[in-house]
């Protein structure tokens, strides 16, 4: 009887769990939050606000795209302001020309897993919408931005591949111990 109660109630939730989607494969599991840190330079509001959204279209264009609570992968970047010059036009204008870091890595670990510089150039009335035009310039379909999420896909993938052993057998130790929450917390990190 508890046999047939319990093969009943497995066919019953895999009725649920069907779906027209697919098997989805290991890199396709992985999802990206934006994350930017506070101390890029003299990003005013909106321009930090830009630079976030350019981040969820490239994650989101590559299927990556995320807003969890607790986000594990991140895409993120950095500014440096290379040079900042007042036009000879009138009206004068700021021409701004930044180096944009990329990276894709571990939100919990702080590992690095990709990264990518691309150089780019705006000018405006003022120092936002020169960044805002800048920014504009950042194009997510660009070859060589495909390439980057690719490859952080594949670095990350393959390092759960060789560290997924190691972080069972911490999980199984925490289990020991009673430790149940952070055993589970330990296994819902791997993609």
């Amino acid at each position: 009887v508890l046999i047939i109660t319990v093969l009943s109630v497995f066919l019953w939730i895999q009725s649920f769990a069907q779906n027209d989607i697919g098997k989805l494969n290991d890199i396709d599991r992985i999802a990206l939050n934006t994350f930017l840190p506070e101390e890029i330079e003299d990003l005013s509001p909106t321009a930090r606000n830009n630079l976030e959204n350019k981040l969820a279209q490239i994650a989101t264009r590559y299927g990556m795209g995320a807003n969890e609570l607790m986000p594990r992968f991140i895409i993120s970047a950095n500014v440096v302001v290379l040079s900042k010059d007042i036009t000879a036009t009138v009206p004068q204008r700021i021409a701004l020309t930044s180096e944009i870091t990329l990276y894709i890595g571990d939100g919990f670990e702080g590992k690095a897993f990709e990264s990518i510089s691309v150089t780019l150039k705006g000018v405006g009335e003022n120092e936002t919408k020169a960044y805002n035009t800048l920014l504009k310039n950042l194009n997510p379909a660009d070859k060589k931005i495909s390439q980057f999420v690719e490859n952080g896909k594949r670095k990350i993938i393959a390092f759960y591949n060789s560290q997924c052993d190691f972080i069972i057998k911490e999980a199984l130790v925490l289990e020991n111990q009673h430790r149940f929450d952070e055993a589970i917390y330990k296994l819902m990190g791997i993609p």
